[in-house]
């Protein structure tokens, strides 16, 4: 079984990837693609210790796997990066327990940013549209 440590250290290092990506997302460089490249092996690691955690946290985390497979991390946006940032602090690292809507609110976050993580699988999903100021999420919902 895994520890709460290996856990948080491998949760801290994505988190820490992700805003790095955000800091480099202006740029399109090489320092974007080795920060996405960081949160993607911190992912991996995390996932390897998911049976530490309930199915809907694996299911975010499955998400935003895939939304990081799916697009290339050297042209993720700002708002893509903070969509990551926001998904891992809500429901990733936090100790809060998820509801059962929580894998719906993450998919909706990755959504809206142009993150899909069903890109290619998935068909127009009502529950994940913008609002209609056409802004996509509120300010509360990331």
């Amino acid at each position: 079984m895994a520890s709460t440590g290996e856990m948080a250290r491998h949760s801290a290092n994505a988190v820490s990837a992700a805003r790095e990506m955000a800091a480099t997302s202006t740029a399109q460089d090489m320092q974007q693609l080795a920060a996405g490249e960081a949160l993607y092996e911190a992912l991996s690691s995390m996932w390897a210790l998911r049976a530490a955690r309930g199915d809907d946290w694996q299911e975010i985390l499955n998400y935003v796997q895939a939304a990081l497979r799916l697009h290339p991390h050297e042209s993720f946006t700002e708002a893509q990066c903070v969509a990551v940032v926001s998904i891992l602090e809500k429901f990733l690292v936090s100790s809060v327990a998820l509801d059962d809507a929580a894998p719906r609110k993450a998919r909706r976050i990755l959504r809206s940013a142009g993150l899909d993580p069903w890109a290619g699988i998935s068909r127009d999903d009502p529950s994940d549209r913008v609002n209609d100021e056409g802004s996509g999420l509120t300010e509360t919902e990331l």
